[in-house]
């Protein structure tokens, strides 16, 4: 048991924080010209910009437009070969029966076989545009 004849009094004042933080920041660049940044160079390129999205219609900024490109030498080359070793084994199938279905069902599907490879070789390579 303590010996205090009451409650002490203790009086809170309210945070006061810590003494470091009581001046404002101050930016150590302040007065001087931060590296990276040339005014002359950034008012160009802000007129530059002002200039193109005033020249498109309604200050919007448009891409360009994409233009259609073909397929590189090696993937025509690519679909050339798969086409033919996926036509080979077609036609073995196919032509497999045909003893059996009487021939020309036969040769009918093997002829629109070569059709739709041939189409989608000359689709791919921009022949049928």
């Amino acid at each position: 048991m303590g010996e205090t004849d009451g409650p002490s009094q203790v009086h809170y004042s309210g945070y006061t924080g810590a003494p470091e933080y009581a001046q404002p920041y101050q930016d150590p660049t302040y007065g001087r010209q931060k590296a990276g940044y040339d005014d002359a160079f950034m008012d160009d390129l802000a007129a530059r910009i002002a200039q193109r999205t005033s020249q498109s219609s309604g200050g919007k900024i448009f891409a360009e437009p994409r233009r259609k490109s073909s397929p590189e030498p090696g993937q025509r080359l690519a679909l050339g070969i798969v086409s033919v070793v996926m036509l080979v084994p077609l036609s073995a199938i196919i032509l497999a029966g045909f003893h059996e279905a009487g021939g020309i069902g036969s040769l009918i599907a093997f002829g629109m076989a070569c059709l739709a490879i041939f189409l989608i070789n000359g689709v791919f390579n921009g022949t049928f545009d």
